[in-house]
């Protein structure tokens, strides 16, 4: 019982969290201007608004596909190729925002918030790596076990 409500909480989260991000994602130019104009003292950086709507694209489709393992997970459907289909662009996306954030921090900004997302973005490609080899040794596990009996 106390495991299933994770899962609920867990796939509710993950809905929020898409929702929020299209929101924000809308939101990009006035959210900018807004937080420039009220907690720096520098202006607007030029390509700010298109920075942040590129790294919005591959974050997005990330949280769609964490919200569709929550779901699988909600429904004790998680050990299938499709889950590893998931993992594997779960880590393709984290990596293309690490390259993101790799060059943002090489030709533009050098913030210590752009170098700590880039080691994140990095940190996520690893451990959804390491979680998809996992899977796929529990899927062959699994197989066995069902030919076995």
């Amino acid at each position: 019982m106390k495991n299933n409500i994770f899962r609920k909480v867990l796939y509710i989260m993950s809905i929020l969290a898409v929702c929020i991000t299209v929101a924000g994602g809308i939101c990009i130019p006035w959210i900018t201007k807004w937080y420039y104009l009220n907690f720096t003292t520098v202006e607007v950086p030029r390509f700010m608004s298109t920075f942040l709507f590129i790294t919005v694209i591959p974050f997005l489709l990330l949280l769609i596909d964490v919200m569709k393992l929550s779901k699988n997970l909600l429904n004790d459907t998680y050990l299938n190729i499709d889950t590893l289909k998931r993992l594997k662009r779960i880590s393709i996306y984290s990596l293309m925002e690490f390259f993101i954030y790799l060059i943002a921090i090489i030709f533009m900004y050098h913030d210590l918030v752009f170098i700590v997302v880039t080691i994140a973005t990095l940190m996520v490609f690893m451990i959804t790596s390491v979680i998809r080899e996992l899977i796929s040794k529990g899927i062959e596990l699994k197989e066995e076990i069902d030919l076995t009996i």
